[in-house]
């Protein structure tokens, strides 16, 4: 017997909230060549990246890392990582949809990569995060999507059980790695095609 979904499960780039590197880029209005070097030490670097993400390197630390595999840009890798929180911002849609959500019964559930820094202002900033039930995010307990660990915390953390709930994420790994733990699991692409999705899984708002 199909088990009924309780528990929703959301990342946040790219779902909740719209994680744009390039259009934050071009808002520092550097020289074509030092933005793609930019680019390059940064959000391209994913060793570098997903270690800032892990919480195992500080803002400081990328920033040496990066400058010695794209030396002669510090002022600028500075400039980037001053106003980083800009890179995100929180969808029009977001706090309302997991409000509906919440109405309907769902316990609700973040499951995000996501630095210190930016997400020190995301809790500060993001309305749709004072309404969910609880929240597993990579730099606070060291592991990154989709690295199984970082699943297994969330289930374990809060009781969830995999054939109850869904999750929805716009990277096509972390939804495979959901799913290998019984989670039923969306590729993120808009909220309509995930609604779409959701009425599959009797899931109504």
């Amino acid at each position: 017997m199909k088990k009924k979904i309780t528990t929703i499960i959301f990342d946040i780039g790219q779902v909740l909230a719209a994680f744009d590197s390039r259009g934050y880029l071009n808002s520092m209005k550097l020289s074509k060549e030092k933005r793609e070097k930019v680019m390059l030490a940064t959000v391209q670097d994913l060793s570098h990246w997903d270690e800032h993400d892990r919480g195992v390197l500080t803002d400081e630390e990328f920033i040496q890392k990066s400058l010695k595999k794209v030396p002669g840009i510090e002022p600028e890798l500075r400039e980037f990582f001053n106003n980083i929180y800009n890179m995100v911002s929180e969808y029009d849609y977001a706090e309302q949809w997991l409000l509906d959500f919440k109405k309907a019964g769902y316990r609700l559930y973040i499951l995000s990569n996501y630095g210190t820094t930016t997400f020190a202002y995301a809790k500060e900033h993001f309305k749709f995060l004072k309404h969910v039930d609880g929240m597993v995010i990579s730099s606070d307990v060291h592991y990154v999507k989709p690295e199984p660990e970082i699943y297994k915390i969330l289930l374990d953390k809060y009781q969830i059980i995999p054939e109850e709930s869904v999750f929805m994420d716009d990277r096509a790994d972390n939804v495979e790695m959901a799913a290998s733990f019984g989670i039923h699991a969306i590729q993120f692409k808009n909220k309509e095609q995930v609604m779409e999705e959701l009425k599959k899984l009797d899931v109504t708002i």
